[in-house]
């Protein structure tokens, strides 16, 4: 990341924050990551035509909707900037992004205290995410819907979605949980 810097390499400022943000997200480091992806988005510019700009987006998104409402509000904008870029994509090519507009809004209206239209976003993202065989985001679906549920304390329900959530990270070859640590 240094010789990056110091090199100018935008893409590669981008593009080391990534993986670094990813790591912790799912290893539940929900502020790391936030912190790691907002570094990360001045440098977008640098890697324009890679996946790695839709999910900067995605996991940006995600990440600051499972912020702490306190340190959620002055990142809002930067949320909807992503799921703005992710909503032209969709349009472009929803079997390989609608599924992460609805995670993302999914994500955000549970953060907002509507669990009812969460549930109905990440059944969606379900859906999607089965139908184009994207396994981790299947997995943060189901992880969505259990949350959901135990939200609206329905506790088999929450439990089904975890157990599905373990068999898309376990197809993916993530062998734990965000929660095992």
């Amino acid at each position: 990341l240094a010789e990056a810097a110091r090199s100018g390499s935008r893409s590669a400022q981008g593009i080391v924050r990534r993986p670094m943000a990813f790591v912790r997200y799912h290893a539940g480091e929900i502020e790391a990551a936030n912190r790691c992806f907002e570094e990360a988005r001045p440098f977008l510019d640098g890697v324009v035509s890679t996946w790695h700009v839709p999910m900067l987006h995605q996991y940006a998104a995600l990440a600051i909707h499972r912020l702490p409402r306190d340190q959620r509000a002055e990142l809002l904008p930067a949320a909807e900037a992503s799921l703005v870029a992710l909503r032209a994509l969709a349009e472009a090519g929803p079997a390989n992004f609608a599924h992460r507009v609805e995670l993302v809004t999914g994500e955000a209206a549970l953060a907002d205290g509507t669990p009812e239209a969460a549930l109905a976003h990440a059944e969606r993202a379900i859906e999607g995410a089965t139908a184009g065989a994207w396994l981790a985001d299947l997995a943060l679906a189901h992880e969505l819907a259990s949350r959901c549920c135990a939200a609206m304390a329905r506790g088999g329900d929450a439990e089904r979605h975890d157990a599905e959530a373990r068999t898309a990270r376990a197809r993916w070859g993530q062998s734990t949980s965000p929660a095992a640590g």
